[in-house]
């Protein structure tokens, strides 16, 4: 081991702690939650499947903060050792199949369950093989554990950052997919049509639209990876390309299978799994790709875009499931499936304009794919290096005051940051020859907040546009005039804000929170005047609250939308909330806010 790391047991460094055997007969409604292997997912707890128990254990059995709760049986030995932390107390225990291991190195420990390091001693041990750990396998697992506590806790923070970062990562790629299937049940259903369209969508009988021609031949064993003849395998459909296949994957030597054209919808003719399953298309790109058997070849006979339909069958699929037939093996009565009628717009340009939309959100979404991808595999090198002291952390002093002062910013709450950000934009657009009201902060406090990245949500439909109430009244208002930050002034023209004697103290805090650059951008709106604050804020916060929803923020999206608020309707009356006003406002919302 290198210098200041020593080779431990697991069990020298904290306690097994067994679980709870129980009885159906003890299972109630609402008791105490057992936690089992299905509430650990991801490494982390999901309680979407609870049990609870009418029964008292020792409060030593309790989880508390800090406990490592493990997996230590289960029908797949896949699912062995998987664990996750406690970051808080619960008022739950954990079942028989579960151990909880506890120790005041909980962190780092947490680190080396979730690497190779213990994963792999567990694998290897004779007991794991028929799908458990006991308590004696616990007991001969050894840890590469440093010396310097400082220097574990340093290894844990920086994977548990990582481990933060992933996971927002992951957050976000299931926002934009719950964005994409909003926008896609709206525009592919014309719930709500884009800018710029307004022709017919009419009922088509698919057979009037396509042409059926079947694939043939090919198979896994006449791959090749250098193969002169690109081809696509019908278990791809499934397994490897979405909607739109951008580029094909595998080649083939042979010169078998029916030769695509640009254009064509590929199904899969049978699948040994569900009949919905089979309703799963693709559009292949290329022209000269050779279409292996039972792949179902629908080529146009009429001026369409295919990706539009492609998109389109996954909506449809409890309707398109009753083409389908089989018990162990299920087959799609394809052509049966033609005489099924489809709507879509005359207008072939409407049709690429959905799509395009929609293909920019999966091509977003596979960048951040990617990104995570990549993020994970960094991670477990990181891991690697970390936990066996390959790499080291040496904190210098200027790191450590460093992280004091973040660690001094994460305790500001958000009601004290809106008062350092207030008064921010007080001291910057505060002009004595000018009145800075009410009206002006809230909306530029708006706008720094989403430029900032910030939660909107507490910001509600008032008449003058987005309005925070509890900055007013029990936040960052109240605390900016306490610190003599800003003075407010009641008078005919409403509230007026000033600077305060005291509103050089803020300067510090801008800079430890790092929000320089989003105040010098709010610097760019001096010249802007209430009504055009106003009409930005209120398009650019129906927007957001159309895409929170799953749907696509358009003109005529954005305009029903404040025509159905009740504090917002009586704007559509003036000047400057007329359509094209909105249509320009919208536009400089994407790009402010993309």
């Amino acid at each position: 081991m290198v210098k200041g790391w020593n080779e431990k047991l697991l069990i020298e460094c904290g306690e097994i702690l067994q679980g709870l055997t129980y009885s159906p007969n003890d299972v109630v409604s609402d008791g105490l939650l057992v936690l089992r292997s299905s509430n650990i997912q991801n490494e982390q707890f999901n309680f979407n499947d609870c049990v609870f128990v009418n029964k008292k254990v020792d409060e030593k059995l309790l989880i508390r903060e800090g406990d490592i709760v493990i997996c230590v049986r289960n029908g797949s030995s896949k699912l062995i050792g998987k664990s996750a932390i406690a970051h808080r107390d619960y008022n739950a225990t954990f079942g028989a199949f579960m151990s909880v291991f506890r120790s005041e190195y909980a962190q780092y420990i947490f680190q080396l369950f979730r690497s190779s390091i213990i994963q792999d001693q567990i694998r290897n041990n004779s007991s794991a093989t028929i799908n458990q750990i006991t308590k004696n396998d616990f007991n001969h697992i050894v840890i590469p554990f440093p010396d310097d506590y400082t220097e574990q806790a340093t290894i844990a923070s920086v994977l548990s950052d990582m481990d933060e970062y992933i996971f927002s990562l992951e957050r976000l790629i299931a926002k934009k997919k719950n964005i994409k299937q909003g926008t896609i049940q709206n525009l592919l259903t014309g719930k709500i049509r884009l800018e710029g369209f307004k022709g017919k969508w009419n009922k088509k009988a698919m057979d009037k639209i396509f042409k059926l021609h079947k694939g043939f031949g090919l198979s896994k064993e006449k791959l090749s990876p250098n193969g002169k003849n690109k081809c696509i395998l019908y278990g791809e459909i499934f397994t490897i390309y979405k909607e739109v296949i951008g580029k094909v994957n595998s080649k083939t030597d042979f010169n078998e299978g029916y030769i695509s054209k640009k254009g064509d919808l590929l199904l899969p003719g049978s699948t040994t799994t569900t009949g919905v399953d089979l309703i799963k298309s693709a559009v292949v790109l290329e022209n000269n790709v050779r279409l292996g058997g039972d792949i179902n070849i629908l080529r146009p006979k009429i001026e369409v875009d295919t990706r539009f339909i492609s998109y389109l069958l996954p909506l449809l699929k409890n309707d398109l499931v009753q083409y389908t037939q089989g018990i162990t093996i299920i087959h799609l009565q394809s052509q049966k499936m033609l005489e099924y009628e489809i709507s879509i717009p005359d207008d072939i340009k409407e049709q690429t304009a959905i799509v395009n939309i929609i293909g920019d959100m999966d091509a977003e979404i596979e960048m951040l794919q990617t990104k995570l991808r990549k993020v994970k595999l960094v991670k477990q090198g990181a891991m690697q290096q970390l936990l066996t002291g390959k790499i080291r952390i040496v904190k210098t002093i200027k790191q450590t005051q460093e992280d004091a002062v973040q660690n001094k910013v994460k305790e500001y709450s958000k009601d004290f940051m809106d008062a350092v950000i207030i008064s921010a934009i007080v001291d910057k657009f505060y002009n004595p020859k000018y009145p800075l009201g009410r009206v002006k902060v809230t909306k530029l406090l708006y706008l720094f907040d989403r430029k900032h990245k910030a939660d909107v949500s507490g910001f509600c439909e008032k008449a003058a546009g987005p309005y925070d109430p509890r900055v007013r009244y029990n936040g960052g208002e109240k605390i900016a005039i306490q610190n003599n930050y800003i003075t407010i002034t009641e008078g005919k023209q409403g509230t007026m804000f000033a600077k305060g004697k005291d509103i050089a103290n803020i300067q510090d805090y801008i800079q430890h929170c790092g929000i320089s650059a989003e105040l010098d951008w709010l610097e760019g709106f001096k010249m802007w005047t209430r009504d055009e604050l106003e009409v930005l804020a209120t398009v650019d916060n129906a927007r957001v609250k159309l895409e929170g929803q799953g749907q696509v923020a358009t003109v005529e999206s954005v305009i029903s939308y404040i025509e159905n608020s009740s504090e917002w309707k009586a704007k559509r009356t003036r000047e400057v909330f007329a359509d094209d006003i909105i249509e320009d406002t919208l536009k400089k919302s994407r790009e402010m806010f993309n």
